[in-house]
């Protein structure tokens, strides 16, 4: 795991991790896409800890106005969901079987 993530990249981190290793579907290049997928939802997670404690409308200059972590938190979940998707663990496409051992009995994909 890198150095220096924020407690909930470092969760996410484990998680991913321990999810494509179960699977057999970890590779020594996907450092950097979990890297960034687990600080996605370390944003997340710090958006919504904003959000929970500001209020989804906030007090502005020009008055009552929504919070800036509201969009942010949408743009954040978006991408966060593509990475899910880019990972093979996205939660929607649980319809999806993951490799199965023994599918490969010839090698061809090793």
């Amino acid at each position: 795991m890198p150095k220096g993530l924020p407690e909930d990249a470092q969760a996410e981190w484990k998680r991913v991790i321990a999810i494509l290793g179960d699977e057999d579907r970890l590779s020594k290049h996907d450092g950097g896409l979990i890297l960034r997928h687990a600080m996605l939802f370390a944003r997340l997670c710090e958006c919504e800890r904003i959000i929970t404690t500001g209020g989804i409308m906030v007090d502005g200059q020009r008055g009552t106005v929504k919070n800036p972590c509201v969009q942010l938190e949408r743009s954040y979940y978006q991408l966060y969901l593509k990475s899910t998707e880019v990972l093979g663990i996205d939660p929607r496409r649980r319809d999806v079987a993951p490799k199965a051992t023994g599918d490969d009995p010839d090698g061809e994909l090793d």
